[in-house]
């Protein structure tokens, strides 16, 4: 159950940031998308969305911030995959 949790925390926390939303409101609605995929009590699920954006930080920056330098002045090199 972690995995998909996780991946699903991830990408609603970068998806809602990318839209505006601020730090806490996208730590709020990873851990809503936590508990739609793994049913943890409330603390549970916060914890395991703020440990998943975490990693996601630390290990795949580049996929993590892609899209939001444009919003928040941060510069990433381009992946590999992406068109020139």
């Amino acid at each position: 159950m972690r995995k998909p949790a996780w991946r699903r925390a991830c990408l609603t926390y970068r998806e809602t940031r990318q839209v505006g939303a601020n730090d806490r409101e996208a730590h709020l609605a990873a851990a809503a998308a936590v508990r739609a995929v793994w049913p943890l009590p409330w603390n549970e699920a916060k914890a395991e969305a703020a440990n998943a954006v975490a990693y996601a930080r630390r290990y795949h920056p580049e996929w993590f911030w892609q899209g939001r330098e444009k919003l928040w002045g941060r510069s990433t090199k381009p992946s590999p995959s992406a068109p020139a």
